[in-house]
């Protein structure tokens, strides 16, 4: 368990000293500030977990010091606790009204001390775990939400055309019949697409590492691409180090340099050339691939791993994408202790890349 910051603010060197000794015995970090200005300072350079405030002090006092806390954004869920030797019902009132959440009397009662704190501490642990299932609550409602609108609509154009071909199927070739089975290619690749999100996002994926020449994956992911790229007259171009070595599940990485891949030839113009690197970086694998598109965004730079993105280019040939490629390609590289990146290229488009441990060559 990380160790709970204390601010001990008092003017009167003697009871820094026993709170001090109290504390730090106690198992506390303590900081310790003589006025209200350098209590403010370190409060929001620090930002300890609690904070101790003497009412009574040359300069800013305890009131307006506790005030100046809770209105700077940093510092105002900080829990203060006043000392004080006016027990006078007046000033608890007014500590309360200023924003602390309780007050302690001098002198000190070593043993009420250490009981309010310890209290107000676990109060405040208390909140921050309720607010953090929150914010994951809300970031689940969301995540749901766009899974209902990305297959509402990413499916019902595909669906619309079976519906379509079906009504000519009984006057029309075999043309039809394959375009019924495109249609629903895309369907289920769409919904692939959200159950290996979901699985990867639930940690229910788990990878079969072996020592694996990335070469060897890089080269299935070209010829597999092959009929793509020549659709649409693109060029695929290999920058390869063979000797590269790591520890991968394949499967599932390669799923990861196929998404590279898929995507660079998808929102790439025709007559492009893809550019695949592989490398080794000192104790590193470096995987990237270069194209000729129309670059990124620097809103779309923010947010292209995340989930369900929809940038702000379209794909050249009208492919479908639901948003999750990438956001796959992050966790499962992330899986394998990688990172995963992307820049704008200075003569336009853009480089996806990523990179994972290299494996000692035997």
């Amino acid at each position: 368990m990380t160790q709970a910051v204390i601010l001990v603010v008092d003017d009167h060197p003697h009871n820094l000293k026993v709170l001090f000794n109290l504390l730090t015995d106690s198992g506390y970090k303590v900081l310790v500030a003589q006025t209200g200005e350098s209590a403010l300072e370190q409060a929001i350079r620090t930002k300890p977990d609690l904070i101790l405030l003497d009412i009574m002090m040359p300069g800013i006092g305890g009131f307006a010091t506790c005030r100046r806390l809770k209105e700077h954004e940093s510092t105002q869920s900080i829990p203060v606790i006043f000392l004080s030797a006016l027990a006078e019902s007046n000033h608890i009132v007014e500590g309360f009204n200023v924003g602390a959440v309780d007050y302690i009397t001098k002198p000190f009662r070593q043993r009420e001390v250490l009981v309010r704190i310890h209290t107000h501490l676990s109060l405040r642990n208390l909140q921050q775990s309720l607010e953090e299932k929150r914010q994951e609550l809300e970031r689940a409602l969301e995540d749901k939400r766009q899974i209902l609108n990305i297959t509402v609509h990413d499916l019902k154009n595909p669906l619309q055309a079976i519906a379509g071909y079906l009504d000519l199927v009984r006057t029309q070739d075999g043309e039809i019949i394959d375009r019924i089975k495109q249609s629903t290619k895309v369907m289920f690749g769409i919904i692939d697409g959200l159950m290996r999100s979901a699985e990867l996002e639930n940690a229910g994926l788990a990878l079969n590492t072996e020592p694996k020449y990335i070469a060897e994956l890089v080269g299935v992911a070209g010829q597999e691409f092959a009929g793509q790229a020549k659709a649409k007259n693109q060029r695929m171009s290999f920058e390869i180090d063979k000797t590269c070595l790591a520890m991968v599940d394949p499967l599932r990485f390669y799923e990861a340099i196929a998404n590279y891949l898929s995507n660079a030839l998808k929102f790439s113009p025709s007559d492009t050339e893809i550019v695949i690197t592989l490398r080794r970086e000192g104790d590193r694998i470096h995987f990237s691939v270069r194209d000729q598109g129309p670059g990124l965004t620097e809103k779309d730079l923010q947010k292209v791993f995340g989930k369900f993105c929809r940038l702000s280019a379209k794909p050249t040939g009208s492919e479908p994408s639901t948003g999750l490629g990438l956001s796959i390609v992050k966790a499962l590289v992330e899986l394998h202790d990688g990172e995963v990146g992307v820049h704008n290229n200075p003569e336009g488009g853009c480089t996806f890349f990523l990179w994972i441990p290299a494996a000692a060559s035997s």
